[in-house]
């Protein structure tokens, strides 16, 4: 067990933490507000140690770390940078960033995921440029890539849950989008329901798939949308530590319900306020549940 003192963020926004074996970079998100708060670490296990390695390691993470940071995919972008900086630039063009194109990124994201192709998603210059000057790291990468896949096939042990840990290039930081989908044919039914009323839940449903997106937003926090939706209607539950502003809030609601008109569906987004969100829901993929790091305060 290693305690420690919280002293300063590093450049991805990583606590900086002062210990009886001294200073050591945590790869756990910190705001201002946690600086001088007194934590322990304890070392799970020689596999969780290599998983959290430092992205120089060039050995593949586990689900736990890609959940919040993707350590080869940043290494394989500075190599690049420095190999080919034209590659390197379609490839930062590649991740996803908000504006117009967040979308249709996401989706060619998610379909090169389940389809298990790296080399769908880089592009053929990325993989033989990395091929060429790192052949480990492009190692690495793929075997990140193998374990999203596997992730994002759901199954009877997390429930049917299918998890997606999308990167999100933020300004200048690269930031991991944690997205739960579960499709309707996990969704549970309710034994001592009559027929009628099963007859109207099923309408109502109407194949109804649920889905979680997950992230942690450099000005408002932790941020979560659950949602479910069906083939006429769609309802938004979005969670967060502290109240939006409302003027945010009208933005919300006014994009949703301008979104539900055109597309002729039925549905509500609300908001609440909750100091800790419930646990994801393939929380055994992740150490405590969320996308925090071993350390236990």
């Amino acid at each position: 067990m290693i305690s420690g003192t919280v002293v300063a963020t590093g450049g991805n926004g990583q606590a900086i933490v002062n210990s009886s074996v001294g200073l050591l970079d945590v790869a756990a998100r910190t705001e201002s507000s946690q600086l001088q708060s007194e934590i322990r670490m304890e070392m799970l296990s020689r596999a969780a140690s290599d998983s959290a390695a430092r992205p120089g390691t060039q050995a593949p993470a586990s689900l736990a770390v890609l959940s919040r940071e993707w350590p080869a995919l940043e290494e394989s972008m500075r190599a690049l940078e420095l190999a080919s900086p034209q590659t390197a630039a379609q490839l930062a063009a590649t991740v996803s960033r908000p504006g117009p194109q967040l979308t249709a990124s996401m989706l060619f994201f998610l379909a090169a995921v389940r389809a298990g192709s790296l080399g769908g998603w880089i592009g053929r210059d990325a993989s033989q440029a990395l091929g060429s000057s790192n052949g480990r790291l492009l190692s690495a990468l793929s075997g990140d890539f193998q374990s999203l896949n596997r992730a994002s096939e759901g199954g009877p042990e997390s429930g049917g849950w299918r998890a997606f840990f999308m990167p999100l290039q933020n300004n200048d930081a690269l930031e991991q989008l944690r997205f739960f989908v579960l499709p309707a044919p996990y969704q549970q039914q309710d034994e001592n329901r009559g027929e009628e009323e099963e007859d109207r839940e099923e309408e109502r449903r109407d194949g109804e798939t649920r889905f979680i997106v997950d992230l942690l937003l450099s000005g408002l926090g932790a941020f979560q949308i659950d949602g479910a939706v069906a083939q006429k209607s769609l309802s938004l539950l979005i969670r967060t530590h502290r109240a939006l502003p409302k003027d945010m809030r009208a933005d919300i609601i006014d994009i949703f319900e301008k979104t539900a008109a055109r597309t002729g569906m039925e549905g509500a987004v609300s908001f609440k306020v909750q100091k800790e969100f419930p646990p994801l829901p393939v929380a055994e993929l992740l150490p405590d549940g969320r996308q925090g790091p071993d350390v236990f305060a």
